[in-house]
């Protein structure tokens, strides 16, 4: 096993851990695909992205879930993709089924045209409906007990689709990626915690979720981000799963914390040097 290590990174530089460190593929759906793939305005057309569809998910419990879903236009026959599973924060909430798109988030950043060209891949971007959370727990809380908080019934639509997405297109099953923010980072942990063999890495930002399960996802590479002055979520729940993961042998966890940063610290994360080069090159063995 790899020597354990956390690569603990703040602005400025400043003491904190001394550890090493059935989807409705509707007729819109082959609408979109086909006005996509048209479009010969791109170099290489078989990676420019189509998206985002918008589509809405019908889970087997009778749950109903918008998402958007971002596919390669001209998908290549015997070809497997990345998927990336992100999980937007409260603030993304509601029924438009496009806001959870937006720069808060990573999907500006890796459906960039010249990031796609070299690593297109297969984008599930589902919305949670307003008044719910992707983890009913209080976001001010931080770290929590999955033990006590069962699965959130859009969380679980999530996991359902998320399966039927894996089915229905080619999705390379040993790079799935996770990425979660604020509310999203509390529901890419739970994913991770209650599947962990789904998930070959992850990026989380100002996150918490159950460290005493972290032996359960410590083979699961892990870039963590959070803002020392977060009174959002509380910075000890990237630091509990970071300490916890350590302690359990984890080979590879990323922890950066901005100090003098609040909640609001996407902006500086996403463009972290390394960081979806990092994310793409994972694969699970």
């Amino acid at each position: 096993m790899k020597k354990s290590q956390l690569l603990v990174l703040l602005m400025p530089a400043a003491a904190l851990l001394l550890t090493s460190c059935s989807s409705k593929k509707a007729q819109e759906e082959s609408s979109s695909l086909s006005s996509a793939q048209e479009d010969s305005t791109h170099p290489d057309n078989s990676r420019a992205v189509s998206g985002p569809i918008q589509l809405t998910f019908l889970s087997s419990a009778g749950y109903e879930l918008p998402y958007c879903l971002y596919l390669p236009e001209n998908m290549e026959e015997g070809v497997s993709y990345p998927l990336v599973l992100f999980l937007h924060g409260a603030g993304e909430r509601g029924s438009d089924n496009l806001s959870q798109t937006n720069d808060t988030g990573i999907i500006p950043y890796i459906t960039d045209s010249a990031f796609y060209a070299q690593n297109p891949s297969i984008i599930l971007v589902p919305q949670c409906p307003e008044e719910e959370q992707w983890v009913n727990t209080p976001w001010t809380d931080g770290s929590y007990s999955i033990d006590e908080v069962p699965v959130s019934d859009s969380l679980a639509a999530v996991t359902e689709l998320l399966s039927e997405i894996m089915t229905e297109y080619p999705a390379d099953p040993s790079r799935v990626y996770g990425a979660g923010v604020s509310m999203g980072g509390y529901g890419t942990w739970d994913m991770l915690l209650r599947s962990p063999d789904t998930f070959a890495a992850a990026v989380i930002l100002c996150g918490a979720g159950d460290p005493s399960m972290a032996d359960a996802v410590k083979d699961i590479p892990v870039w963590l981000f959070h803002g020392s002055l977060d009174e959002e979520v509380p910075p000890s729940g990237s630091r509990d799963m970071a300490e916890a993961l350590i302690q359990a042998g984890a080979a590879d966890v990323r922890y950066r914390e901005y100090a003098d940063y609040g909640h609001w610290i996407w902006l500086s994360a996403y463009e972290e040097p390394g960081l979806l080069a990092w994310l793409f090159s994972q694969e699970r063995g």
